[in-house]
């Protein structure tokens, strides 16, 4: 059966994105906040393609009539999906048990015990539970983490713990988003990086634009706010999950 995609609007940044038909949660790519996706205010499509040409759109200054109209002239056939829908994975890892310690450590254990590998955020949610963590709180934290490089989204619905060290009783500190660096700094990224995407036939993931930029002296926060800019000026298109292609005058 071919895969689905629902386009919807994130509830954090009103920017529009999408993800595959049942998936519950996922990394907007906007404003990076971890998202619960509200299927009943979605759109179907029929591919990640299509799914990705409607983000375009709807993200256009105007888009959101379009997106409007569309939700309406679809509302029952996204009812009937959501109820086919619902076979993501639940089941856990057996023999794992919650780990009666401080809350963050239980939180690094579980992302050490499980997330080596990429993880479905849905399926972590439930493991929360086995780890006696509560999602918002967990949340809240990887998205401090992602901002460290401590974890990645190779897939916006997707986790990956990449980090080799466990620090005991580490806890990470909410921090308020550093002061923008000068003009002439983030006036120069946005060149390198323009530069670096119209030279580009095909797609480039994320992974590989942050490496190039951080070995021009960048740092992560400075490219993700100009990808973010970018994004929402309608340049950068995104026709997977996780990869840009330049869309701007070459």
């Amino acid at each position: 059966m071919k895969k689905r995609f629902v386009v919807f609007r994130c509830p954090v940044c009103g920017k529009f994105t999408y993800a595959p038909l049942g998936q519950k949660t996922r990394l907007c790519s906007f404003c990076g906040k971890i998202i619960r996706i509200d299927a009943r205010h979605a759109i179907v499509t029929d591919d990640a393609k299509q799914a990705s040409l409607l983000v375009k759109r709807f993200n256009l200054k105007g888009g959101e009539k379009g997106y409007l109209e569309a939700l309406k002239s679809r509302k029952e056939e996204l009812l009937n999906l959501i109820e086919e829908g619902k076979h993501l994975p639940e089941s856990l890892p057996e023999g794992r048990t919650a780990v009666s310690s401080s809350k963050t450590r239980r939180m690094f254990n579980m992302l050490k015990e499980n997330c080596i590998n990429p993880i479905n955020i849905d399926e972590l949610k439930e493991l929360c539970k086995k780890y006696n963590l509560e999602w918002d709180w967990v949340r809240e934290q990887l998205e401090i983490l992602a901002r460290e490089g401590t974890v990645i989204f190779p897939k916006p619905w997707l986790l990956q713990y990449i980090s080799d060290e466990y620090v005991e009783g580490y806890v990470p500190e909410k921090k308020t988003l550093q002061k923008k660096n000068s003009l002439y700094q983030m006036e120069n990224l946005r060149k390198v990086l323009t530069s670096i995407l119209r030279e580009r036939v095909n797609p480039i993931s994320y992974a590989e634009l942050v490496e190039i930029l951080k070995a021009k002296g960048f740092t992560l926060t400075e490219i993700e706010e100009a990808v973010r800019k970018l994004s929402m000026e309608g340049l950068l298109m995104e026709p997977r999950p996780g990869y840009f292609l330049w869309a701007g005058n070459r």
